[in-house]
């Protein structure tokens, strides 16, 4: 059984999401907000489908830094 998030962890994902860079935070939300796949994505976007890629896993990442609240991973990039 998986626990529901604390408030804090909450309010640590807003500020990370709201501190994303442009194109992460929009493929990020296409996806997980609107739910439109890779290909999707790209062509509203017009990127291609790598990037579509890697600007997810960078948002993922961003995204369980801040709920560990480790600090390892920069909020923004480097």
């Amino acid at each position: 059984m998986t626990d529901w998030p604390s408030f804090a962890e909450i309010g640590r994902l807003h500020l990370a999401l709201a501190a994303m860079p442009e194109p992460r935070r929009s493929v990020y939300l296409l996806s997980a907000r609107d739910g439109l796949g890779y290909g999707e994505i790209a062509t509203r976007l017009r990127i291609d489908v790598g990037q579509v890629e890697r600007y997810l896993a960078e948002a993922l990442a961003d995204l369980i830094a801040a709920i560990d609240g480790d600090g390892d991973r920069p909020l923004s990039p480097p």
